[in-house]
């Protein structure tokens, strides 16, 4: 079921990000029709993918207001079963956690979860403030690619890596930027990387850090 899960997550993305007419036939697009192509092809119904999808968007709309994360519910009841010890922060924890913090704080222009799993605590911290601007980072692509189509699916510009931030180890970095997601070429992550910081040096006191552990 993991590894079903994951190959809808990432067919769903390289859907959305190839069909950017500006990117067409460049090496990268090339790279993930082919990686798209390879995974459609474990499917023995090509079309569940797409009817999944449907149906995801479909319960997104009817849930437009709550902003429900939904793929928070599949992914623990069905897909996690509690491996290596992980379970996301349930909404309800999140809403406290939101509620306990100081008013002042939510004025941050940055907010970064180094655990983002599906959204759940950044959701809660972009209620408290629209404006800020959210790095959404884990080592699990899967909850990765969960919180971008989460972000996506409600027109929200954010960015989002696969980073250890222990290690400082990262794999792919993707930017959600309202009607369309884009993938940060790998031979510009230390250029990102090093544009990050040089936000962070102008304004130190505005990137905060939320996580739970």
């Amino acid at each position: 079921m993991s590894k079903a899960f994951e190959s809808w997550l990432e067919i769903v993305v390289i859907s959305i990000v190839n069909a950017n007419p500006m990117i067409k036939d460049t090496p990268r697009w090339k790279e993930r029709e082919e990686r798209y192509l390879k995974l459609i092809n474990l499917w023995k119904d090509k079309n569940i993918p797409a009817q999944m999808l449907a149906d995801l968007v479909k319960l997104m709309q009817e849930h437009h207001e709550e902003k429900l994360d939904i793929l928070w519910d599949i992914y623990m009841k069905f897909v996690s079963l509690w491996e290596n010890w992980q379970f996301f922060t349930p909404p309800h924890i999140a809403n406290m956690m939101a509620e306990m913090v100081d008013t002042k704080l939510w004025e941050w222009e940055r907010a970064m979860d180094c655990c983002c799993w599906s959204w759940t605590l950044l959701l809660w911290a972009l209620r408290k403030n629209p404006q800020c601007r959210l790095y959404w980072v884990d080592l699990d692509r899967r909850c990765v690619m969960m919180a971008l189509l989460n972000c996506y699916r409600y027109w929200w510009s954010w960015e989002f890596v696969v980073w250890n931030t222990l290690t400082n180890e990262y794999s792919e970095w993707w930017v959600c930027n309202y009607w369309m997601i884009y993938e940060i070429d790998p031979d510009k992550f230390t250029e990102k990387i090093e544009e990050v910081k040089e936000e962070i040096a102008e304004q130190p006191k505005q990137l905060k850090q939320v996580s739970l552990f």
